[in-house]
């Protein structure tokens, strides 16, 4: 058991997120419900990456955040998603839809008061088939609870995507050089557009 009280909830079952929290020495539930099972509790959902990386610092920002929940696909606001009549009940309660939802796939929780009514008034409010994307902001906004948004890197391989940035800034032609457009005048530019950077600089002088 986890000494700082910490533990994962997984609504369904994924042998290789239990091993990897066991090795950690985190404490690890499987079921379907939200109810928040330790001081700190770390709730995943189906077909969602664990940041293993990240963990310490997810459950380390429930001292001071009563959740923490990553954003949603950026670009995709509350006024992109569900039906008509529930995005006007959306809007009733938070006054405007355009603003990002949530992605609640991996969400860090506190065992406390509003972090579970948060919780509960989010499952109620999504029956009937209801978007549970616009059912979390509208319980967010009325038992507003100290929220810390995350950003989508949380829901990545974290260490994946740090090799693959190497893996690109190693690759050959693939950094910017520093290129003369004009006598002590340089800027910078990728390998393969040399000539062109040099033909537009050349360009706008003459029209100068």
């Amino acid at each position: 058991m986890d000494p700082l009280g910490r533990g994962i909830v997984l609504l369904e079952e994924n042998a290789d997120i239990e091993k990897q929290a066991k090795r950690r020495g985190l404490a690890i539930t499987v079921w379907d419900q939200w109810t928040i099972s330790y001081e700190r509790t770390l709730f995943v959902s189906p077909n969602t990456k664990v940041p293993w990386d990240l963990l310490d610092a997810g459950f380390g920002l429930l001292e001071r955040w009563d959740v923490a929940v990553p954003l949603g696909v950026y670009g995709t606001l509350a006024r992109d998603v569900g039906g008509d009549t529930e995005r006007k009940a959306t809007k009733r309660r938070t006054r405007d839809l355009r603003m990002l939802l949530y992605d609640t796939g991996l969400l860090f929780s506190r065992q406390n008061e509003p972090a579970q009514e948060l919780l509960s008034l989010w499952r109620d409010e999504c029956i009937n088939g209801a978007d549970e994307r616009l059912a979390f902001l509208r319980a967010v906004y009325q038992v507003k609870p100290r929220l810390c948004p995350l950003p989508r890197v949380w829901l990545m391989d974290v260490p994946a995507v740090a090799r693959s940035r190497q893996e690109r800034r190693k690759r050959p032609g693939n950094g910017l050089i520093r290129v003369e457009v004009a006598p002590g005048r340089y800027v910078r530019c990728a390998p393969a557009d040399v000539e062109k950077v040099k033909k537009m600089h050349q360009d706008r002088r003459r029209h100068r």
